[in-house]
């Protein structure tokens, strides 16, 4: 078939379709960086880049089916951030952030499965801590504002000094809540937040522990790095770096989200970056995909892609490149860039698991 193609308002030319070479994004990107976090490379071999000193925040979403090596990538962006002065908690409940340790000079383990997070000793604010707590206990649980608000008032006005204790004043004065706060009981004293953050590299794990604990651990948890990077006061620069691996498992339910979402709407006030990892797109907030400062997809099935064509503005070619090409390509969409940019992601050989 011969098609007509115009070609800057000038004259018509003759030409058979295949010997048109279309424009593909990878070409049409309107800006290239040379520094910044390693990527790995697009269709023409450039080398891709993530710069944070030119985005509004460094806050991101990454996402891809199981296998796909959004994990490993996630764990290389980890050391270009340590590499670079920033510095990073990498929340991952199954552990295997735990292999980047031996890269690093200043870093920590932390196994909240057997000493588990404690609040009470990580706000410094006893309104903060009482609004956390209560907070992730009605979220994990379905309860509603009645309960929240009789929580934290427990929190508030008496001297209660770890969950354990709360547990059991909620035994005696709300017996109806016993047995769906009974796994309070074991978090009695615990790791504190100057612990998590004393190293430059803290690996933060719960392997093991029921579904509820993780939840109600990880939602607790962000809000104590968001609060306390609040609490730092203003700074413009990356300062520190949070992963949450398997996003979709320890905030992917109903309002479990939200901290997530109040540290992406403050942009880049306070120098932290939130970058949740997660195999399932829509078990994320859109809010997370609007706000985000970049997003990186993986390539996935159909399913997958059509999950992320509800979130993202996603064209015909894009489409077809998330849907059929192999396991360690994807494309990354970047706040203020016009297209998103097709990548073969290479991540450092320390990050593999």
């Amino acid at each position: 078939m011969i098609d007509y193609f115009n070609r800057l308002g000038e004259k018509k030319i003759l030409a058979f379709s295949g010997d048109i070479l279309p424009l593909t994004f990878s070409m049409a990107v309107s800006s290239e960086e040379r520094e910044g976090f390693f990527l790995g490379v697009d269709d023409n071999g450039r080398r891709i880049y993530l710069n944070p000193s030119k985005l509004p925040a460094f806050h991101g979403v990454i996402v891809g089916p199981t296998g796909s090596g959004k994990s490993t990538l996630a764990r290389s962006l980890a050391l270009e951030a340590l590499d670079r002065g920033v510095k990073v908690v990498y929340i991952d409940p199954n552990g295997e952030c735990r292999i980047l340790c031996k890269f690093m000079e200043d870093s920590a383990v932390v196994d909240l499965s057997r000493n588990f997070f404690d609040p009470f000793s990580s706000f410094s604010s006893r309104e903060d801590l009482a609004e956390a707590v209560a907070s992730a206990l009605v979220l994990v649980r379905g309860f509603g504002q009645e309960t929240y608000s009789f929580l934290k008032s427990m929190i508030l006005d008496t001297s209660i000094g770890s969950l354990s204790e709360l547990y059991e004043v909620v035994a005696v004065k709300a017996h109806g809540l016993k047995g769906a706060f009974s796994f309070l009981r074991k978090f009695r004293g615990g790791v504190s937040l100057k612990e998590i953050l004393a190293a430059d590299y803290t690996a933060v794990a719960f392997p093991g522990i029921s579904p509820v604990e993780e939840q109600f651990t990880t939602l607790v948890l962000l809000e104590a790095l968001r609060v306390y990077h609040v609490r730092r006061g203003v700074c413009h620069k990356l300062f520190r770096l949070i992963f949450i691996d398997e996003a979709h498992r320890l905030v992917g339910f109903p309002g479990g989200q939200n901290v997530l979402v109040k540290a992406f709407c403050e942009a880049r006030k306070f120098g932290e970056g939130f970058v949740p990892v997660a195999q399932v797109p829509h078990m994320l907030p859109a809010d997370l995909f609007v706000n985000a400062a970049f997003v990186i997809a993986f390539c996935g099935p159909s399913k997958y892609v059509r999950s992320l064509e509800s979130l993202l503005e996603l064209d015909e070619y894009t489409r077809d490149y998330l849907r059929f090409n192999a396991r360690g390509r994807g494309i990354i969409k970047v706040q203020g860039e016009p297209y998103a940019r097709r990548v073969s992601f290479q991540p450092r050989k320390e990050a593999f698991y």
